[in-house]
């Protein structure tokens, strides 16, 4: 019996490109009309994504360790660029499997700061309370 071939460098590829062809429509001003059904489908895609990350983070895979790495940074960096309507609408979907993602070492720099400005970017979101400011220092302060 032949050795069926080992397709996840295809798996990989194929889903890089349809993920940039959802985020190119998604954001295309001429296609405006169909934006939510692309973005329910940008979702639903990006989470099977995040999905796969983690089960593969887990042990619960058997590709290899940060298969789907580049492809969860392509989604990031791309959430983190909408504007704050979409952004808000992606991450209630993103925001709890990306707590989980925290607990995993991530290796890649790139990675930890996409994260990084999307938590920075979600705080302000979702604590919309502006910060309150320091009283100026009394003149018998000391200087600490």
């Amino acid at each position: 019996m032949k050795k069926l071939p080992h397709l996840l460098k295809q798996e990989k590829t194929s889903q890089r490109a349809s993920l940039a062809i959802l985020f190119r429509v998604y954001d295309d001003k001429g296609r405006e009309d169909i934006w939510e059904e692309v973005g329910h489908r940008l979702i639903r895609f990006s989470l099977d994504v995040i999905d796969s990350f983690i089960q593969e983070q887990n042990g619960k895979s058997r590709q290899p360790k940060d298969t789907w790495t580049n492809n969860l940074i392509l989604i990031l960096n791309r959430v983190v660029a909408f504007d704050d309507n979409k952004f808000q609408k992606h991450m209630t979907y993103y925001f709890q499997p990306l707590t989980t993602i925290l607990l995993f070492e991530l290796k890649q720099p790139q990675f930890r700061e996409v994260i990084s400005e999307i938590f920075a970017r979600t705080g302000p979101m979702a604590f919309p309370t502006p910060t309150p400011s320091l009283p100026p220092p009394s003149s018998t302060e000391e200087p600490i």
